[in-house]
């Protein structure tokens, strides 16, 4: 029995294994006993994965597939057991460049208090 989840997002902050463990649980509930538990262990190294910081911090986009041969015996026409993962860590959105700062030429970027410990403008010398 061939199986796929949809693509799990996995925010900044959150739990990787309470995420696909929630998100697994109706693909879970459909499959046979043995494509089921493949695809707890595809979780496991998720999570495995994440844990061991090779992949820096979230967020992440998850993708869990796999086949499951009845009592995992090959049998004529059917594909070969297979599990996969792919695990990708997702950018941070850089904050949106607004302006440059008259005075220091530092770029301000929206969500920027302060700029030259003054409150953010385009030119310094045009505060009110």
């Amino acid at each position: 029995m061939s199986w796929s989840v949809p693509t799990i997002r996995v925010a900044e902050g959150d739990d990787v294994a309470e995420v696909l463990d929630a998100a697994t649980l109706e693909a879970r509930a459909k499959l046979d006993v043995d494509a089921a538990l493949q695809v707890q262990a595809a979780t496991a190294a998720v999570v495995a994965l994440v844990e061991s910081g090779q992949l820096g911090q979230s967020p992440y986009a998850v993708t869990l597939w796999g086949h499951c041969s009845p009592g995992h015996i090959d049998h004529a026409g059917w594909a070969a057991d297979s599990v996969g993962i792919t695990v990708t860590r997702l950018r941070r959105s850089p904050a949106p460049f607004v302006a440059t700062c008259g005075s220091c030429g530092r770029g301000i970027n929206a969500g920027d208090p302060l700029c030259c410990s003054t409150p953010r403008t385009v030119n310094h010398e045009a505060r009110s």
